[in-house]
């Protein structure tokens, strides 16, 4: 149950797969008819985000618990929950925040959501450069209410990874970054073949958000993209349609419970070899 991303990087591990699995539940749509292609046996069973992404608080009530007026629009800045994303990433985008809010007649008054994560202290926060924009911007960073926060956003810029699924599911626009050292960028453009990087566009099949890899990830860059898809865009519009396609495709709840029925029809219907 879940498998590796054997698609994305190290495809040789899928013999192994094969060798020693009898069936593999998958989380994500695309899997399933890549490992049966490749002779696994393979049931895609829908993703576990769909039982965990859940709100409880509406717009008007987190805002109320936040003390933001009610008037402005929220954007989210999500670097990531380990310290070395939030090192290489948040200043960027406090940078773009603050081109942001220079251009309020565009988008009018502004208020910046930053979740810190349960692996990440304040002070991670501030040696990023959260303490010299504090003055400049309304920023706000919140340690609970995740899925809250993240419903609230009318755009938000996040690194790459299971935070952009979660977006997805509550249909927020996004601009999903990713950036390594040179060194590891360089070996992975030998390793890795994929036509997008942001789980979103490889389960749509196509450019449903903004992507910006490696040297492209800049302030002036996000601000741009942030602009557009938080605006009153034909982009964002567009956006909103893709998202609501991949929450489609990511199938129902109980993703875990079809996981369990997958393996009790394996034990009691004689499929699997006496082990």
């Amino acid at each position: 149950y879940i498998a590796p991303q054997v698609w994305a990087w190290r495809s040789g591990r899928v013999r192994t797969i094969k060798r020693r699995v009898d069936k593999l539940g998958v989380i994500l749509p695309f899997e399933e008819n890549y490992f049966k292609q490749k002779g696994v046996d393979t049931e895609y069973v829908g993703h576990p985000l769909l039982d965990t992404v859940q709100t409880t608080l509406s717009r008007d009530d987190f805002f109320h618990k936040h003390n933001i007026r009610t008037h402005q629009r929220c954007i989210g800045l999500l670097p990531g929950s380990r310290k070395k994303e939030i090192i290489t990433l948040l200043p960027s985008f406090l940078e773009a925040a603050e081109i942001l809010q220079k251009s309020e007649k565009q988008l009018g008054s502004l208020v910046f959501l930053i979740p810190q994560a349960s692996t990440i202290t304040r002070k991670d926060l501030d040696d990023a450069g959260l303490t010299v924009f504090q003055d400049r911007l309304d920023i706000k960073v919140i340690t609970d209410d995740r899925y809250n926060m993240m419903s609230v956003c009318d755009g938000a810029v996040a690194a790459s990874g299971t935070v952009t699924l979660e977006l997805a599911i509550l249909k927020i626009p996004m601009v999903v970054v990713y950036r390594l050292t040179n060194i590891t960028y360089f070996l992975g453009r030998l390793l890795v073949n994929l036509d997008h990087f942001s789980l979103v566009n490889l389960i749509a099949g196509k450019t449903a958000v903004p992507e910006l890899l490696q040297h492209e990830v800049t302030a002036p860059n996000i601000a741009q993209k942030l602009a557009s898809i938080a605006g009153r865009t034909g982009e964002r519009e567009q956006i909103l349609l893709d998202l609501q396609e991949v929450k489609s495709l990511l199938g129902e709840r109980g993703a875990s419970k079809k996981a369990a029925d997958v393996a009790h029809g394996l034990l009691y219907n004689g499929e699997a070899d006496d082990r």
